[in-house]
């Protein structure tokens, strides 16, 4: 799975030397391939809004 992909999300753990990744998973897929994913963008060049409405909140990724 592509870490540096805005939908990415886990927690980095890091326990004497050991590395590994925690409830990894994308946010725009239901599967851990991302090959011919046509949602991918580099984290870095979007930013995140969040806004409720009503009762429910909505997330929007934008070009920074």
């Amino acid at each position: 799975m592509r870490t540096d992909c805005f939908a990415w999300s886990g927690t980095k753990r890091n326990d004497d030397g050991i590395m590994w990744i925690e409830d990894e998973k994308c946010t725009c897929l239901d599967t851990k391939t991302c090959t011919g994913c046509r949602f991918y963008k580099n984290k870095d060049t979007v930013r995140r809004r969040t806004y409720k409405l009503g009762q429910v909140e909505i997330t929007e990724w934008l070009p920074k």
